[in-house]
């Protein structure tokens, strides 16, 4: 089970910089005395932003050391450190991304957006605190299943991540940062056609009982080649290991939370919720997708097509 607390983390970032969740991307540091913005349907609201510049290099924390502790000495470790320490060590941890993917992520609010957790194999490891039920409104959580035809979908994060968005805003932009819960005030995203039925005709093709050789067979006979036979095959097994599916909190019981069982074969679709962290507010709303495939089989088996480059804010 693992062992989570919230941080401090040093860390001094201008806000117009740019994985729904999980980009990793780099971030400038600088100073910043206050940023005051009004609340929109497009805006991440951050107000009161610290005037303190923090660094890497005004820290003496050695960082070597602090990797060689054992897991449950690193939590106890890092709740002891500086803002500047904590930055340091995550900078140079393997979950940097934590620091340097989301510019609204500030020295006044990292306390309550970072934990740091003691893995299974004895290492430790750094995220945000996102909300709970894979960050969907609970009533909202639905079957994909439920879904045909095509629908637009996109994703801010690498080609290994699950989780999407789908749809768009009324007015045909795509949703902003905001309105996916995640805290960055500028960045780019994927997007592109996903062709639902044909996305569901593959799951039939693995959910079975049959043997590999019948699915690859079933799954050839849909038009996709070896090479993404097997990473449909491969991507739905490790689907059903992820946190947000079998884990503490996952969607399913953000779904039972509100009385009401979800089919989980075809993965979910809801709606984001809001989420007010110190002084940031997202405000939710978005259209987001946990299909049983990641984004890069997605886009390479040809389910999703089309695919561009987006900016959101």
């Amino acid at each position: 089970m693992k062992k989570k607390l919230a941080v401090v983390l040093g860390l001094s970032l201008v806000l117009g910089l740019s994985a729904c969740a999980g980009g990793k991307k780099g971030n400038e540091s600088g100073s910043m005395s206050e940023v005051i913005s009004e609340k929109s349907s497009s805006q991440i609201i951050v107000s009161e932003t610290s005037s303190a510049v923090t660094s890497a290099e005004n820290t003496d924390i050695n960082t070597d050391e602090f990797f060689s502790l054992s897991a449950e000495e690193q939590v106890k470790r890092f709740a002891e450190v500086s803002n500047e320490e904590a930055y340091e060590i995550v900078l140079n941890s393997n979950d940097n991304w934590c620091v340097a993917a989301y510019d609204a992520v500030t020295v006044d609010n990292i306390k309550d957006f970072v934990i740091i957790y003691a893995k299974d194999d004895g290492t430790c490891g750094f995220n945000l605190d996102w909300p709970q039920y894979g960050g969907y409104v609970p009533e909202t959580i639905s079957s994909i299943g439920e879904l045909d035809g095509t629908v637009y979908v996109d994703r801010d994060g690498g080609d290994g991540g699950y989780t999407l968005c789908y749809g768009k805003n009324e007015d045909g932009t795509p949703y902003t940062n905001s309105q996916r819960s995640v805290p960055k005030t500028h960045g780019e995203v994927s997007g592109g056609t996903m062709d639902i039925d044909l996305y569901k005709k593959a799951v039939d093709t693995i959910s079975t009982d049959e043997g590999v050789e019948e699915k690859m067979s079933g799954l050839a006979e849909l038009g996709f080649d070896e090479e993404n036979a097997q990473l449909l095959l491969s991507d739905y097994e490790a689907w059903f290991g992820r946190t947000e599916i079998s884990g503490t909190n996952n969607i399913a019981d953000g779904a039972r939370s509100v009385g009401h069982e979800v089919e989980q074969k075809y993965g979910y679709y809801g709606k984001t919720i809001g989420w007010k962290v110190s002084n940031l507010e997202l405000e939710g709303g978005a259209g987001q997708m946990n299909p049983v495939f990641s984004w890069g089989t997605l886009k390479s088996s040809g389910i999703v097509s089309g695919v561009e480059t987006v900016d959101i804010y």
